[in-house]
């Protein structure tokens, strides 16, 4: 492999089909042969506090070359012969890119080059792999560069890429038609560098915008400031709530509130199978966000409440935390609700708390 000389590339005086192919993956160093110092992703500088990270995308092309014999042939017959192509946008590093070919007595020369990099990148990391194809399926050659920065590189790839005896070969089997197909495989890495320090604080910040508000929700369920709704539980408690947060969070709500029913003339609704320990638990959770433990002592209203008013993220902590209240004496009744209600995460450890105390479970019924 081996750098030559820059030349801008003429158009091509012969026929070339391009089939291109473009996919995005995070990658590590490992994935890169370590070739540009990335052990680890992400990669952690504690002194400085930034993180760096790597990102390829992957491009293939099918490059298919027409009257390859016959410009064998010739003597500058590959001059002008090369594809171009743009690269990069999927990774934010937009870059135009060529192939060519470059013969030097029987010597079948391939390399990369480099026509436009994004003007703010310093370094363009990149390798490629290359084949020429069988007539028919298969490889008759492949070779893979190493990841090199073509920023600071002339064309890359390789002088004797192969011969063109052994290309024109029958033998070979690589031409149909006198045509020849090359698979080129082009890995453009961008690397992201993030200050840790920032990036942590830009976190907290986040967290401390998310735990505000969901305080001042919360604030506004207990103070009942401007609320609108009244929900009378089955037990005869009263709840001021207001309408915008229970539709948001239930179309069930939101139907009661939006169409022509009772409860929306009258501003009051009224559940005749939910007791306020359950619901004030519903309430909580759509206001803040937040469940307390205590929701055990009134699991099976609860629960169904979620199911009722289809709040999904309730019913789903309900599935993920039901078996930590299990114990001999209610398991078989938690396992019972819980496929009720189609809780399988919950159902599946009480299940498994069950057979590991059959013996115990079955004397305390």
């Amino acid at each position: 492999m081996a750098p030559v000389t820059r030349r801008n590339p003429q158009q091509p005086s012969v026929e070339a089909r391009v089939n291109e192919a473009t996919q995005r993956q995070n990658v590590s160093g490992s994935d890169m042969d370590n070739q540009i110092d990335m052990n680890d992703d992400p990669v952690i500088d504690k002194s400085c506090s930034f993180r760096t990270s790597m990102t390829v995308e992957i491009k293939e092309i099918t490059w298919e070359i027409k009257d390859f014999k016959a410009l064998s042939q010739m003597k500058d017959g590959f001059k002008n012969v090369y594809i171009s192509f743009e690269a990069g946008q999927s990774i934010k590093l937009p870059t135009k890119w060529a192939f060519f070919i470059r013969r030097i007595d029987d010597d079948f020369g391939l390399y990369l080059r480099l026509l436009q990099k994004p003007p703010t990148e310093k370094e363009i990391f990149v390798r490629f792999d290359s084949a020429v194809k069988r007539v028919g399926g298969g490889e008759f050659i492949r070779l893979s560069t190493e990841v090199v920065d073509l920023s600071s590189v002339a064309d890359w790839g390789w002088s004797s890429f192969s011969t063109i005896p052994k290309l024109i070969s029958a033998t070979s089997n690589v031409l149909q038609d006198d045509m020849l197909t090359l698979s080129l495989k082009l890995y453009l890495y961008s690397r992201q560098t993030v200050d840790l320090a920032e990036s942590q604080k830009l976190v907290k910040l986040k967290t401390d915008c998310q735990k505000l508000v969901a305080s001042a929700l919360e604030s506004s369920l207990v103070n009942k400031r401007y609320s609108d709704v009244t929900i009378m539980s089955a037990d005869g408690v009263a709840f001021q709530a207001h309408k915008v947060i229970l539709a948001a969070h239930s179309h069930v709500f939101d139907a009661m509130f939006t169409t022509d029913m009772t409860e929306k003339k009258t501003g009051v609704v009224a559940i005749d199978d939910i007791q306020s320990p359950a619901f004030a638990v519903l309430l909580k959770f759509m206001y803040s966000g937040q469940v307390d433990d205590a929701w055990h002592e009134a699991s099976e209203e609860v629960i169904y409440a979620a199911d009722k008013y289809n709040i999904p993220l309730l019913k789903s902590y309900c599935d993920h935390t039901l078996a930590a209240s299990c114990n001999l004496s209610n398991a078989l009744d938690l396992l019972k609700l819980s496929r009720l209600h189609n809780l399988t995460v919950a159902s599946k450890q009480i299940s498994d708390y069950i057979k590991l105390n059959m013996d115990a479970v079955l004397l305390s019924v």
